[in-house]
């Protein structure tokens, strides 16, 4: 109201009289439902990784995939489980990055996941990317496993998988250790994925992939059906409580994981990074993240970006426990030998990391974004496997 010229504000007291109290309580009110709905988002977003995780875990036992001989049978060609599951996991997924590069809504959505994915790699040269994929598959043939499998293993009880896990934390500290020495080049984001580098859509490169990938899976079931690999499935046995399900099912939920992992956080599945997250706590307690030797975990000890994994990963390990319990199969899993595990989960780890991702994230996330560097380490990754497998098997 005006009051001899001059404007003044008019007040109402609050209980104690105070006009100024009201102002602080409506602050205090919307800063208090702030801080809640930022709670209440990292708890949905935490509930997303851990289910995502376990969703995988119990599809990978389901599928076979955690037991070591599958994976070193695939690896030799004797048996086709795992091949049909990467297949149709790798699939899905380029149908999931496909559909968000076309809808124009969701364009900018696929942008940004491409920029996360390759921006470890924008320095990497191509040959260090295929070193680190012939040590991640000779790993995977000594250990029967991979980085994402490792705590599935665990989880279903299989033994000597925390010997492996061990050795993959020691691999993840070892690369720590020399990763400054390894060389870079300069960006060339053009070269990062086929589509820019033969200056084409994504589209005319992923949907022909899709077909070629379908064609291949259903010649391979076609020739050697699923049911002549695995346990017949049981009448009158519930979903969860089956021993073993069609590994290209198993493959596509897999797959179609890409997308709570795109809505939460804009990412793709992985796991090895998760170890080196794991590592850098310890090392940030002991004051060793600031010398030089372990300056590389550095960049993984925080934030959401860096501990989703380590929720996917758990989760993963939680899933397999309840898929095997429910299915009656956990601690039987077959065993490799505890020397042979560790060995091999060092060579997982470090290779993981020298190539910047492992099956999940080269295989499965970066084939489905058309990620030249992973389009390299994958067939090397099988074929370094696969003369392991022959040299431990008839040699060793």
């Amino acid at each position: 109201m005006q009051t001899n010229g001059v404007l003044k504000n008019h007040r109402t007291k609050g209980s104690d009289g105070t006009a100024e109290n009201i102002a602080t309580d409506k602050s205090a009110e919307i800063s208090y439902n702030i801080d809640r709905n930022g709670v209440l988002k990292n708890v949905l977003r935490i509930s997303v990784f851990i289910g995502s995780g376990i969703v995988f875990g119990v599809a990978a036992e389901k599928g076979q995939v955690n037991i070591p001989a599958v994976i070193i049978n695939q690896m030799l060609f004797s048996q086709f489980t795992m091949l049909k599951m990467f297949l149709s996991a790798v699939t899905s997924s380029v149908c999931v990055f496909s559909a968000i590069s076309f809808i124009p809504q969701t364009r900018n959505v696929f942008m940004k996941i491409r920029d996360n994915f390759s921006s470890s790699l924008t320095t990497q040269p191509h040959i260090q990317t295929l070193m680190g994929g012939a040590l991640l598959g000779m790993g995977m043939s000594l250990s029967g496993s991979c980085p994402g499998m490792v705590l599935v293993q665990v989880g279903t009880g299989t033994h000597n998988a925390v010997i492996t896990f061990t050795g993959c934390m020691t691999g993840a500290m070892l690369y720590g250790l020399v990763h400054s020495y390894m060389p870079t080049t300069t960006p060339n984001k053009k070269e990062l994925f086929l589509d820019t580098y033969l200056n084409t859509s994504f589209a005319s490169i992923s949907i022909p992939l899709v077909l070629l990938l379908g064609s291949i899976l259903l010649t391979i079931e076609y020739v050697i059906p699923w049911t002549t690999e695995s346990p017949a499935l049981e009448s009158g046995v519930s979903m969860l409580a089956q021993k073993v399900w069609n590994p290209s099912f198993v493959g596509i939920l897999i797959g179609l994981l890409q997308i709570p992992i795109i809505v939460t956080i804009r990412g793709t599945i992985g796991g090895s990074s998760s170890y080196c997250t794991l590592l850098s706590q310890g090392l940030g307690n002991t004051g060793l993240l600031s010398s030089k030797y372990f300056n590389y975990f550095s960049r993984f000890r925080f934030g959401m970006g860096n501990w989703w994994q380590v929720l996917y990963v758990g989760g993963a390990l939680l899933g397999g426990a309840i898929s095997s319990t429910l299915s009656g199969t956990w601690g039987t899993t077959s065993e490799v030998a505890p020397i042979t595990a560790f060995i091999g989960g060092v060579c997982i780890l470090f290779g993981a990391r020298m190539a910047t991702g492992c099956t999940s994230g080269h295989g499965i996330s970066g084939m489905g974004l058309l990620s030249t560097h992973s389009v390299i380490v994958v067939p090397i990754m099988f074929a370094a496997g696969t003369v392991t497998a022959l040299i431990t098997k008839y040699m060793m």
